[in-house]
């Protein structure tokens, strides 16, 4: 109770008009922070929420590996901070992710109980802080440890935040390029976020919601396309593109499982009827694929998958 009314006592202290006060509380509470992380256990959230006002840059994170129920604490705090608007929200996703890297040792028993509170954060309206947040998480801290996790989360996000779903592509397309390689344990995860008709249901699901918006679309489009057809093409060519990476990097490296849900998802995005010229692409791409075809099976399932193409009324498909 002491100690806490003395924390308390130095976030009120860094309110002051004073300059010269707030600038000497602020420079006891960080140095004690950061010399003495254990005894603010219980009390990161107030600190962390009255920091976020000077937007606080520590001298290094060494004090969050002070024990794991403690980097749960800060983090967890860090993902509620929200006073102080965009700037705030900033901060705090800024230091969670360096925070997360920074501990990328421990991220196996950390991010489990971190997910339910960062998933809300990109469905309201500062998701593009969640967004680059997660970007330099996966992007310095994606490893065999951790892909697992972090496939799985970027297929939640995808899920549960459609604003937020070109973003997660995007991001995919780098790692794919970058360190595709790695992905073991997550492809399931990374084929069930590539699947066209994920997309194609995420962009039919939002018309519901601007059903309300009384704008008359053939004002805001000379071309015969809506809104949400434009949003879909563009969803299924990006998904499209991180397809493309798969089958002419990385396939080769795969088991035959993973190389016929690879073979499913391309049928996928040739059967699809959004962007024609996505499913010619498609198509052609299964000429990267045959080579790799190693079982009586995989066979079949490219002759069964192309019977239903032939009768297809799309006259180049």
């Amino acid at each position: 109770e002491a100690r806490g009314a003395i924390i308390s006592s130095f976030c009120t202290v860094l309110m002051s008009q004073h300059v010269e006060i707030r600038k000497n509380a602020f420079n006891t509470l960080t140095y004690a922070v950061q010399s003495s992380p254990a005894d603010f256990t219980g009390h990161w959230y107030k600190i962390l929420t009255t920091l976020a006002e000077f937007q606080w840059e520590p001298t290094s994170l060494d004090f969050t590996s002070h024990d794991i129920d403690s980097l749960e604490e800060i983090t967890s705090s860090l993902l509620s901070v929200h006073n102080g608007g965009k700037i705030a929200r900033s901060w705090s996703l800024s230091l969670f992710s360096d925070i997360i890297i920074f501990n990328i040792d421990k991220f196996e028993e950390l991010w489990p109980k971190l997910t339910d509170k960062f998933i809300p954060i990109f469905e309201d309206g500062m998701y593009d802080s969640a967004v680059s947040c997660l970007s330099k998480i996966i992007l310095k801290g994606f490893n065999s440890k951790s892909e697992l996790m972090l496939c799985q989360f970027m297929n939640q996000v995808i899920e549960t935040s459609p604003q937020s779903r070109k973003n997660i592509l995007e991001i995919y397309k780098t790692l794919l390029a970058a360190q595709g390689q790695i992905i073991n344990k997550g492809w399931n995860y990374v084929i069930k976020t590539l699947s066209p008709l994920n997309y194609i249901a995420l962009v039919e699901s939002d018309k519901g919601k601007e059903s309300e918006i009384e704008v008359s679309r053939d004002s805001l489009f000379d071309s015969s396309e809506s809104i949400e057809q434009v949003e879909e093409n563009s969803l299924i060519s990006l998904g499209f593109q991180c397809l493309q990476v798969i089958c002419s990097d990385i396939m080769f490296t795969l088991d035959d499982t993973i190389q016929s849900s690879i073979i499913k998802l391309l049928f996928e995005y040739t059967s699809q009827r959004s962007d024609t010229n996505v499913s010619l692409s498609a198509f052609n791409q299964l000429w990267n694929v045959i080579p790799l075809v190693k079982t009586s099976s995989m066979w079949k399932l490219i002759f069964s998958s192309c019977v239903p193409l032939i009768n297809d009324d799309r006259n180049d498909v």
